[in-house]
């Protein structure tokens, strides 16, 4: 699913919401919302060295047992 994802949005603008820590890390950009706002904004490398909501979600991620 993945790569078809990037195939299909290569060369265009898309929005995405994804539910998925590795999904968000593909995007260019990531925005992330809580109660409506906007709370942080940047691509996934920086976003996941935190501290804030992101690297809190990252982290939770690669230490579920589903990942």
């Amino acid at each position: 699913m993945q790569r078809a994802l990037t195939q299909l949005t290569r060369g265009r603008t898309t929005i995405s919401i994804a539910h998925r820590i590795p999904t968000a890390a593909a995007a260019d950009r990531v925005l992330v919302f809580a109660d409506g706002h906007l709370v942080q904004s940047g691509p996934h490398d920086v976003l996941v060295t935190g501290p804030g909501p992101y690297a809190d979600l990252a982290e939770a991620w690669t230490n579920s047992p589903a990942s």
